[in-house]
């Protein structure tokens, strides 16, 4: 089978979030057997050189073609908006179909590339499907744009799928669009490995430092539950919130115990995986939350807010949840989790979560999907 996966862009190293849901899930297709190239548009303005217009380069034998073209999105009205992007996705449709010939399956990921991967219909045979991740849906007034945007695009596609369950619910009460859930790839990488015990219990988090992920409540409830020396906080990312964060952790004289670590590669923080006991996910929203899922499958037990989405997914053998923004319930359930950590199998958490989310597993849901819309 012939797919093009419409992706946010491509992942380097000053991006390496950017598409990587969608490269995760282009590599388990081709495992599987199948033909996959991806394309993006990208418009953001970013102070690092891109070669504007079309680019091609491969990441473990996925073809990966761009477009770049900066563009003052945040200002333009939506139909100009969607009017350039549509041109360019044109242009680079075009491009890659005299280099690649025609596909099958043209998959979309979140809905400005579901909104191209309808635009591109009428240029092809192939069944569209789209997969929605978008956090911004869950506003509980949505932007008009977006509304719009949703209106004209998921009513228009074979298939929708939906990253999470809640995800799921309101695109169907919102746009009246029903969706299949599946999940995202949780990347080989992260393997279940005895824990490297050096007398010191890590929490561990993941994720930008945003308001939306909440690490300025988890921090104020690590604080609260005043652990001693041996028992350690440590968050990978990076974002605006650094050095308000990081005042907050001098202020009450926890820099021996708190630590923003950046950015770090998946490798990078498979190996803090491995030498810490429990993740937090202390997220306001979240969706999938894939940094939580790839913890589970390096098998560590999780303490996670009721954030609308993640907590279909884990129960009382792998988690703990807990209300968003209540310090005395993550303070509490962090206390509760030292105490107990034994009572967690980490073998179990880790087979638990890949027998459902591997690579393999979510190919073989797609394949299905994809054979159904064309068979239709």
């Amino acid at each position: 089978m012939k797919i093009l996966i419409i992706s946010r862009g491509i992942p380097s190293k000053k991006d390496t979030m950017w598409g990587n849901f969608e490269l995760d899930q282009a590599k388990a297709l081709k495992s599987n057997g199948h033909n996959v190239v991806t394309m993006s548009i990208d418009r953001r303005i970013r102070f690092y050189w891109r070669k504007i217009g079309i680019t091609q380069s491969t990441i473990e034998e996925i073809k990966m073609y761009n477009y770049f073209f900066p563009l003052p999105y945040r200002f333009l009205p939506r139909r100009i908006h969607n009017h350039i992007i549509d041109f360019f996705a044109k242009r680079l449709y075009k491009t890659i179909t005299q280099l690649e010939g025609d596909f099958d399956i043209i998959h979309g990921h979140y809905l400005e590339n579901i909104r191209i991967a309808t635009t591109l219909k009428k240029f092809s045979s192939a069944a569209v499907v789209g997969t929605e991740h978008w956090s911004e849906l869950k506003r509980k007034k949505l932007k008009r744009k977006v509304r719009k945007d949703a209106e004209q695009t998921y009513p228009y596609i074979n298939q929708l799928i939906t990253v999470s369950l809640p995800l799921k619910r309101i695109i169907e009460e919102q746009f009246h669009v029903s969706s299949i859930f599946v999940g995202c790839v949780i990347d080989n990488v992260f393997e279940f490995v005895p824990k490297q015990n050096d007398g010191i219990f890590r929490f561990i988090a993941v994720g930008s430092l945003l308001h939306i992920k909440g690490f300025d409540f988890l921090i104020k409830a690590f604080i609260k539950a005043d652990f001693g020396s041996d028992v350690q906080l440590h968050i990978i990312g990076d974002g605006p919130l650094k050095q308000k964060l990081q005042y907050l952790i001098s202020v009450n004289g926890k820099n021996e115990q708190i630590f923003l670590e950046g950015k770090k590669s998946r490798k990078e923080i498979m190996n803090f995986f491995s030498m810490s006991s429990v993740y937090v996910l202390s997220s306001r929203s979240e969706n999938f939350a894939t940094a939580s899922m790839e913890a589970l499958s390096a098998g560590l037990p999780v303490i996670m807010t009721k954030c609308g989405g993640p907590e279909d997914f884990v129960n009382e053998t792998n988690a703990i949840l807990v209300s968003v923004d209540n310090i005395d319930e993550m303070s509490s359930a962090m206390h509760f989790i030292h105490n107990n950590i034994g009572n967690y199998n980490p073998r179990s958490i880790s087979k638990d979560i890949k027998d459902k989310y591997s690579a393999k597993a979510i190919a073989t849901q797609l394949e299905c999907i994809y054979n159904k819309v064309i068979s239709k």
